[in-house]
């Protein structure tokens, strides 16, 4: 998960790379979160999992 504003280049090539090794990512812009983005997570034995939601059209 990489958190950041939708037009910073820098990011673009981290995430660009990320791809390249075959690593899932998911970009968000932190100014969507709390009123279009929801996210929650739980720690568990084994890890985290958690879950990022879209709440309403952009």
């Amino acid at each position: 998960m990489v958190v950041t504003n939708l037009d910073d280049p820098t990011t673009d090539l981290v995430i660009a790379e990320l791809h390249g090794r075959g690593v899932p990512v998911v970009r968000f812009d932190s100014g969507d979160f709390p009123a279009y983005l929801s996210f929650s997570a739980r720690i568990h034995q084994g890890g985290w999992e958690g879950e990022l939601l879209r709440l309403n059209s952009w």
